[in-house]
Formats: structure tokens, sequence, C-alpha cells
């Protein structure tokens, strides 16, 4: 896997931009392969690149555009993806990381898989399943709630579905 230092994240990610506004210069983003653990990719805009089969574990990504990226393969295990825009973005194959939903105030789901256990992260909150029904009853309004119950009972689909897990939700 490619490895690279913050200094070169950042000339790459200047060249996308120039790319992006069809500037001299410009060259489309390929993170593809590379370990970008624990990377900061903050805010960065990053429409169509790819970051295909990437290690992207613990990563900061919050306030980034990756809509149109290739993320397939890839690993997101505890990044921040906090309104991080992954619209149409190619995120078959994420490992250890399932793409859930997003509800209609923007936060988007995921189900992360913790080594034991699958958790639901979305925005500040990182908890079980069961521990978010628990938390959606308690603090959310009905509309609030009824969405995200909504996207947790599609989470323990897709899980139980794809075979991931037995019985542990």
């Amino acid at each position: 896997m490619k490895t690279y230092t913050q200094k070169e994240l950042a000339e790459i990610i200047e060249k996308h931009g120039k790319w992006l506004r069809d500037e001299d210069g410009g060259e489309r983003a390929d993170l593809s392969e590379s370990d970008l653990r624990g990377s900061d990719l903050s805010r960065s805009d990053l429409r169509g690149s790819d970051l295909s089969r990437s290690d992207l574990s613990g990563s900061e990504l919050s306030g980034s555009d990756l809509r149109d990226s290739d993320l397939s393969g890839s690993d997101l295990r505890e990044s921040d993806l906090f309104h991080c825009n992954l619209s149409h973005c190619n995120l078959h194959g994420i490992k250890n990381h399932l793409y859930i939903g997003q509800r209609s105030d923007g936060y988007q789901f995921f189900a992360d898989h913790n080594g034991d256990d699958w958790v639901i992260r979305a925005g500040c909150q990182y908890m079980s399943i069961k521990d978010y029904r628990l938390h959606i009853q308690s603090y959310y309004c009905d509309k609030k709630r009824s969405e995200t119950k909504l996207l947790l009972d599609y989470a323990e689909l897709v899980i139980a579905d794809r075979g991931i897990v037995e019985n542990k939700l």
C-alpha cells in the first residue's frame, strides 16, 4: 500500500481541486490502495476521487465532500464521517463498515464491526443497535424516532441478510 505524508496529501488535494475546476496542473486524486490510517482529510473536496481499497481507518473525514468517489473495498472503521457527503459513492465491499442511510435532517448512519459486535454510528452517537433503540425512546421526537427506527431495522436486516453476525443484535 502506498503511504503519504500530510504535506503530500495536501498537494494531491490541491491538484484535485484544480482538476475539479478544470484548471491547468489539475489531476484527479488517485489514492487507491493507500494506507491513509489516521490521516486528516477533513473539509476536503475530493469529489470524484479514487480511494478504492484504501485503509482509511481512524481517519478524519468530517465535512469532506466525497460525492461520486470510489470507496469500494476500503476500510473506514472508526473514521469520522460527520457531515461527510457520500452521495453517489461506490461503497461496495466496504470492510467492517456498512452505510445504512441518511435521516431527513442529514445525519448519516453507519454500522461498524468492532471485532466483537456491530455498532451504529451517526453524528456523535456510537452504540449498539439495542442501546440506540433505548436512546431514541428517551431523547427523540416522534418523527426523528420513527426515521431512526426504520434505519436501525434496515441495519439489522442487512447485517442478518449478509450472514455477517448471528444473534448478536
